[in-house]
């Protein structure tokens, strides 16, 4: 073979690798919004209506609760929309709420709920029955101030973001002590009021770093992994990200509040899809809080300010099948945005985020407690 042939065969294997790896990062970064399924809720304080509500959690059977906050109290919902139990009214005896803000389900169905401006966590049954307090107000560990998010890791220990402590704590089912760790700042390890947290099935977990529109990555005692995200509205950037969870693959999903949409990263932070936008159809938010995952992948965000859940089914694309990811790159370092102060969502008239403060006490409860129908489980 001649060296002209020589040079000309390599040029085209070259030619031909280069155009695989185009292919191949296409097929690998891009994923289809999920497919939609249903609405639940709607404004109003008559059982099933919501006003805005800031989280959602998913339970055992494909049941769905929703922290209803501006009602002060819990809705439990089938994956299609239909109420099956409720509770809560406001106040700060045990069963009553100040601003629920979200709710976590561990694998046995007891049900754990933010309770804000009460500055606790309230622990009840899959049916309601209150079952014990976690946490008092306070800035020592194992007290909290005005806790937004919380989830539940592999080892069923409770986890929560102590949002204007600005760190992340975690407790053992019944209310003791494990960790505490964080404090006010942008450096690593630093929070600046984080509104969730969530874990993968390593027990990594995951911090939605709100004020400082990151997210930031810890293994199962608290030691800092990585961290990915600035301000902005560009792919994989954040304005205001107060919702995240984890899927059935361990990818990353978080709610971009200011940016009215929903991103889904690797483990590692890089960009897998984003989707969503401002507006009162499906795939269509206002001010989007919350986010729950399910056990069959089904997504379930609560669309706060149009007071209302959006429910998905998975979506099966190319990205179910099994490639390996890219080489994974650093995310670039740059100025966080501070011009909102984070703290409690307010209706769609003010500021999306302002400094917290409690939302009034309603006086009596929102509703009667619908009862499931003879023969029905009350246990979703």
């Amino acid at each position: 073979m001649s060296n002209r042939n020589v040079i000309i065969w390599l040029l085209t294997l070259v030619a031909l690798i280069f155009l695989g790896y185009i292919i191949y990062n296409a097929i690998v970064n891009v994923e289809s919004p999920p497919d939609f399924v249903c609405m639940m809720g709607g404004a109003g304080a008559s059982p099933g209506k919501l006003s805005n509500p800031i989280g959602v959690g998913a339970g055992v059977k494909g049941s769905v609760y929703v922290a209803d906050t501006g009602n002060n109290r819990v809705q439990k919902f089938t994956s299609d929309g239909r109420l099956v139990k409720m509770w809560g009214e406001g106040g700060s005896e045990n069963g009553k709420f100040n601003a629920p803000m979200r709710v976590a389900v561990d694998p046995n169905g007891y049900v754990y709920v933010t309770d804000n401006g009460n500055s606790r966590i309230q622990k009840f049954s899959s049916i309601g029955e209150f079952i014990q307090e976690i946490s008092s107000s306070g800035t020592a560990p194992g007290q909290l101030h005005q806790p937004v998010g919380i989830a539940v890791d592999v080892s069923g220990n409770v986890l929560v973001a102590d949002t204007m402590n600005h760190r992340i704590q975690k407790f053992t089912s019944d209310g003791r002590l494990i960790a505490c760790w964080g404090n006010e700042g942008p450096g690593t390890g630093q929070f600046e009021s984080p509104w969730d947290v969530a874990t993968d099935s390593k027990g990594n977990i995951f911090v939605a770093d709100t004020g400082n529109n990151r997210v930031q990555k810890f293994d199962f005692d608290g030691k800092y992994i990585c961290d990915w995200g600035t301000g902005g509205s560009e792919r994989g950037q954040f304005n205001k990200p107060t919702g995240i969870a984890v899927d059935i693959d361990d990818n990353v999903v978080v709610v971009d509040s200011g940016n009215n949409r929903v991103q889904k990263f690797y483990s590692d932070g890089r960009i897998m899809s984003a989707w969503g936008g401002a507006g009162v159809g499906a795939r269509e938010f206002s001010f989007p809080s919350g986010i729950a995952i399910g056990d069959d992948g089904s997504l379930y965000i609560a669309d706060s300010q149009n007071n209302r859940v959006q429910a998905y089914r998975r979506h099966r694309s190319l990205m179910d099948m099994p490639f390996a990811p890219p080489v994974a790159t650093r995310r670039p370092r740059g100025p966080v945005i501070r011009d909102i102060p984070i703290g409690r969502p307010t209706p769609p008239a003010a500021a999306p985020l302002v400094a917290p403060t409690p939302i009034p006490v309603q006086t009596g409860p929102p509703g009667e407690q619908p009862e499931p129908k003879p023969g029905e489980s009350q246990d979703f």
